[in-house]
């Protein structure tokens, strides 16, 4: 019987401690708060037991880093707590905090008067985008919405500019059709980029794309949805299309 008793107190006290590395720097019941939450997610069946603690992207191990110390953090410093979500219907081994710090910067726009640029996917300065020719751009796309720049990883700025050129435009649907079809690719190769439409016609589904810009609706047809890929380029075929002057027609077709 004294032995049994023996055996309880040292678990008790063993849990205390194990307990303890997870106290909050506040006094009184606050200072609990961490130890509280995860005790009852464990008796839930929601957490596995000493899980990791990850603060604002920090990682605290049971075993390492909380070995001798606490989170030097109090509760009303935290903006969120939950557990991190595990796989294949697992239980969790973590729970993830937010201070409300932490959040602050994340929303705070730390440059909000500069825009950042880019062309063809390379960061560019203002005064290179100034020196582009209009001529050669074929789309321009601006972010400036809180929640756009975010998903992005730009909201520390007041904004992002991405500039497609012409010929960048043209060589990303050349490699997205020449996937699909080996008779596009044998053609295509032998034709300059930078004079391409004048020498292509793009159709979809027999219908002439020709507009101001035509490079950009070329590459927003969606791979998934074409169907096949028409190479035309018999000079009877060329005059039923009025494209004589064309080397050749490239008709996508799509679902």
């Amino acid at each position: 019987m004294k032995n049994a008793i023996i055996i309880v107190l040292i678990s008790i006290l063993a849990s205390a401690c194990s307990s303890s590395r997870y106290y909050l720097s506040d006094n009184g019941r606050n200072k609990k708060y961490l130890a509280e939450f995860i005790r009852g997610n464990i008796k839930c069946g929601q957490l596995i037991d000493k899980p990791t603690i990850i603060v604002d992207r920090e990682i605290y191990r049971f075993d390492f880093e909380l070995k001798g110390k606490n989170l030097n953090i109090s509760k009303d410093e935290i903006a969120s707590i939950k557990l991190v979500p595990a796989e294949n219907g697992k239980i969790s081994s973590a729970i993830e905090i937010l201070t409300k710090k932490y959040k602050d910067l994340q929303n705070k726009k730390l440059y909000p008067d500069e825009i950042v640029v880019f062309a063809d996917s390379i960061e560019i300065s203002k005064s290179q985008m100034q020196t582009m020719n209009p001529n050669d751009v074929a789309a321009i796309e601006i972010i400036k919405s809180d929640s756009a720049l975010r998903k992005i990883g730009f909201q520390e700025y007041g904004g992002v500019i991405y500039i497609s050129t012409r010929n960048y435009v043209i060589e990303q649907y050349r490699m997205n059709f020449s996937k699909i079809s080996t008779d596009y690719m044998d053609f295509i190769k032998n034709i300059p980029i930078e004079n391409e439409l004048n020498l292509v016609s793009y159709y979809q589904n027999g219908k002439k794309i020709d507009n101001k810009n035509p490079e950009y609706d070329i590459l927003l047809i969606s791979k998934s949805g074409i169907k096949r890929i028409e190479v035309i380029k018999d000079e009877l075929e060329l005059k039923k299309y009025k494209e004589q002057s064309k080397t050749g027609i490239i008709n996508v077709v799509t679902k």
